[in-house]
């Protein structure tokens, strides 16, 4: 009885302090939408951390102070004496690398990600799709909780159908040396086969609660 009264309270508090929820759906292009995924993002934390991390590190350490690009490179992070913490994303028409993306690998969510395992471009050809803007929401407060939300939506403009796996979330940091774009979520959803005209949409919820 005490090992379960235990694991109970052990449970119990350990409500999400910061986290991102995520909500993926397809409207079809006879008007037919789907849920895809509702739920937790499974990685927004471990690389979210891993790039504040990296960011944030002592002054004097900062030649070795290196992150992963979304492209697998290392970059060096608070370059020239550039000590702050920045990332920006853009909401133009057509941005497939800032903000929401969309992705069509195999692998699952691990701790070490730093990108896509094979990232969609922005298009109407063959293997795109065409990215519409981004919104953003203001910061909301609800009892405990504060948050915002970020939506973008992106549309098969090909006749050949195209399969979205993964969902990710990336910002693009500035620093001395030059701008580089990191992952800090990036989520395996279900396989979606996107038909021409059938447009995704993704939201992400960045929220923290007291």
């Amino acid at each position: 009885m005490r090992d379960n009264i235990n694991k109970r309270i052990w449970k119990d508090g350990n409500k999400d302090m910061i986290g991102a929820d995520l909500r993926v759906i397809v409207r079809r292009r006879n008007g037919d939408t789907e849920i895809i995924y509702s739920g937790k993002s499974r990685s927004f934390i471990i690389a979210m951390l891993a790039h504040f991390k990296q960011m944030g590190k002592d002054y004097p350490a900062r030649d070795s102070c290196c992150i992963k690009d979304w492209g697998g490179a290392n970059r060096t992070v608070d370059a020239d004496n550039s000590r702050f913490l920045n990332a920006y994303w853009h909401t133009e028409e057509g941005r497939h690398q800032y903000g929401i993306c969309f992705g069509s690998g195999f692998k699952g969510v691990e701790a070490s990600d730093y990108g896509f395992e094979n990232h969609i471009p922005h298009g109407t050809s063959s293997g795109q799709l065409y990215y519409y803007a981004g919104t953003y929401s203001q910061v909301i407060i609800d009892g405990n909780t504060a948050y915002f939300t970020a939506t973008k939506s992106a549309e098969n403009k090909h006749t050949d159908p195209i399969t979205v796996r993964e969902v990710g979330f990336t910002v693009l940091s500035r620093h001395g040396t030059g701008d580089h774009d990191f992952m800090i979520a990036r989520d395996r959803i279900s396989d979606t086969t996107l038909e021409q005209y059938d447009t995704i949409t993704a939201e992400y919820k960045f929220k923290v609660t007291a």
